[in-house]
């Protein structure tokens, strides 16, 4: 409707909601089951609403009937709050929602409170479930975005809607309401994510991936995440977030207008040269960078303060980038309850680029619960370091009866990759290095090709490389079949070592 002045979409926009309304009373239907979903359905009407205000076509008795159904959707919310023993994005939704009906509602009896106890909320929130290097603890990379949405979103809200915000001072008056070390958090995401981004603007799949947004303005690939920078260089008014080669994102213009567009045409441009080598500790991700070359490598705890939650058994595996081409990647997620077994494999240490032991997992999963494993890898030794020219990755991991160390190690200069796995296990078992490629790169003689180019060339040193299919999955419900390169090693009773050395074209 912005774009075009159509009473069309007006017309479209009401019909939608009016006719939710006929359809979902109250507390009846699965539309009311889960307060995540009454959540983020409340801040995405409110949304929709400020879009179409001021048309002839949103009068006052389609007002009246939204606002009768956002009470109760504040009123379902604050009654059943996802308060669990341990709290994490469902709870952090209920608090954007209640928010969200606080601020744009003022005239509402409960209003008052619903606005008092989000913040207050929030801030406990924040500090609980964000750690201090600025990752999301669920263990996902995905999560985090859907995390950072969540708290972003409402923020902003209240600052805008305040009497001393001048259109730009978003951070002094955010400092106010919500306190330095929120904020101060709160920008530690978006460092996250200016670090965790690829080259190509895409965020790699550590953990789970199930498209989770509060809003989205533009369509497109669910892990391009580049317009997550443009609402950070806008907020704190910092050019770090604003990258040359990531362009512009027209999100900006639907969360902060032209006042947004004029800040962030105030900043200079940063670079992908200048973004380099990070060590997130407490989150266990850790990334290896140089202009278009990138390796994320996850080591760390299981998410969810232990408990698996989103967290896959992935330690010690990584997405590789060459060149701006994905050469390794992360196979995905593609379902949850709908398909129990698809989600067990897609978890599975055999799903992830990493050594597999026979049919070992590196944590069991907990029957009947699809979001639990067991927490019993030992990690160790986990270290970055750049020096005289290399960046390396150390770590080292423990589970059962096996244990296995892995450095990974890029040459600035040359632009090679060098891994180096040692490992052994108190019995004999038979042992397999799985590398999952992206869809689009084939393997061909030693070469990673995408279509006729030459990526990089692939050899492991006295072991050869044999190709099967996988299933990949970039987008929640669907998947795609692509190359895997499988190293058999066989049995692994003692102390063994291989290195793979990825030599750019």
């Amino acid at each position: 409707y912005w774009f075009t002045g159509d009473d069309q979409f007006t017309d479209a926009f009401k019909r939608l909601v009016t006719d939710w309304i006929i359809h979902n009373p109250p507390q009846r239907g699965v539309n009311w089951h889960t307060s995540m979903d009454v959540a983020i359905r409340a801040c995405n009407w409110i949304v929709g609403c400020h879009f179409f205000l001021g048309t002839g076509g949103v009068d006052d008795a389609f007002l009246r009937d939204v606002t009768n159904s956002l009470y109760d959707h504040g009123r379902h919310v604050m009654e059943n709050l996802d308060q669990r023993r341990i709290t994490h994005n469902h709870y952090v939704s209920n608090l954007s929602g209640l928010i969200y009906l606080g601020v744009m509602f003022p005239h509402l009896d409960a209003a008052r409170t619903w606005k008092s106890f989000g913040i207050t909320e929030l801030i406990r929130e924040m500090e609980k479930q964000v750690y201090p290097d600025g990752c999301d603890f669920e263990g996902s990379t995905c999560y985090h975005r859907l995390a950072l949405e969540l708290f972003f979103f409402p923020v902003l809200l209240v600052i805008i809607n305040e009497d001393d915000f001048d259109g730009a001072n978003h951070v002094s008056v955010g400092t106010q309401i919500f306190g330095r070390d929120f904020i101060d958090r709160l920008y530690g995401m978006f460092v996250a994510v200016l670090y965790l981004l690829k080259p190509n603007g895409r965020m790699p799949q550590i953990g789970d991936n199930d498209n989770g947004r509060l809003h989205t303005f533009a369509h497109g690939d669910i892990l391009d995440m580049r317009y997550l920078l443009a609402y950070g260089a806008v907020f704190f008014h910092d050019a770090k977030f604003k990258v040359e080669e990531f362009g512009f994102s027209p999100d900006l213009l639907f969360v902060f207008g032209l006042k947004g567009f004029e800040i962030w045409n105030q900043l200079e441009a940063n670079s992908l040269r200048n973004i380099g080598a990070r060590a997130f500790g407490d989150a266990g991700w850790y990334v290896i960078r140089k202009d278009m070359d990138y390796c994320l490598v996850s080591c760390g705890q299981n998410g969810h303060r232990g408990n698996g939650g989103h967290t896959h058994n992935d330690k010690l595996s990584f997405e590789l980038m060459i060149d701006g081409h994905d050469v390794v990647v992360d196979p995905g997620t593609f379902s949850y309850t709908g398909h129990p077994e698809e989600r067990k494999r897609f978890r599975s240490t055999r799903s992830h680029n990493l050594i597999v032991f026979d049919s070992l997992e590196q944590n069991d999963f907990v029957p009947n619960n699809l979001f639990r494993i067991t927490n019993r890898v030992e990690i160790s030794g986990v270290r970055l370091v750049a020096e005289k020219g290399i960046i390396r990755f150390e770590g080292r991991i423990r589970y059962l009866s096996v244990e296995h160390s892995r450095i990974m190690e890029y040459e600035i200069a040359t632009r090679r990759w060098r891994i180096v796995d040692r490992f052994r296990s108190e019995r004999d078992m038979a042992g397999h290095v799985m590398f999952h490629l992206a869809p689009k790169i084939n393997f061909h003689d030693g070469d990673f090709c995408r279509g006729t180019w030459k990526v990089a060339a692939i050899k492991v040193e006295a072991y050869a490389l044999r190709r099967q299919t996988y299933e990949y999955s970039g987008i929640y419900g669907k998947k795609e079949s692509a190359i895997a390169l499988v190293v058999d090693v066989g049995k692994c009773g003692t102390f063994q070592s291989i290195t793979t050395v990825i030599d750019s074209s």
